[in-house]
């Protein structure tokens, strides 16, 4: 931190209080504080944030109940946003509650072929596959 922003920040702590304890100890880890600059960084595209997280939520709860889920059966019960760019759907199911077990393979509109992921919920306990006696 900057000497001045010391010195700002130290006369607003005697405004509230009479004595500073430590000071010099307080004067030195703010000039050791480094300050990231410009203004306070918002959430990225509110909509998209908010789509987001309704969408792993239903991931989760569709898992539950149905065992695995793809982002067209997600997309399917929650719709994608008008002001939500299209590729925001490939940051639904990249998320460490979520693990690819396949892929599937779909016809698109235009005749093509795409592979999409099957996903379900990442196991909380880790056995690594050994066999319990």
């Amino acid at each position: 931190m900057r000497a001045d922003h010391v010195e700002q920040v130290i006369s607003v702590i005697r405004s509230i209080y009479k004595d500073v304890p430590a000071e010099a100890r307080l004067r030195r880890s703010l000039a050791a504080l480094r300050l990231k600059s410009g203004a306070e960084k918002k959430a990225k595209d509110q909509p998209r944030t908010r789509w987001i997280h309704s969408a792993r939520e239903f991931a989760r709860n569709y898992i539950r109940t149905h065992g695995e889920v793809d982002i067209h059966i997600i997309r399917n019960h929650i719709p994608l946003p008008p002001s939500v760019d299209e590729r925001a759907t490939g940051g639904v199911l990249k998320h460490p509650d979520f693990v690819k077990v396949s892929d599937k393979v779909i016809k698109m509109t235009n005749g093509r072929t795409k592979t999409i992921g099957i996903y379900t919920l990442a196991e909380d306990d880790e056995d690594y596959g050994f066999v319990e006696f």
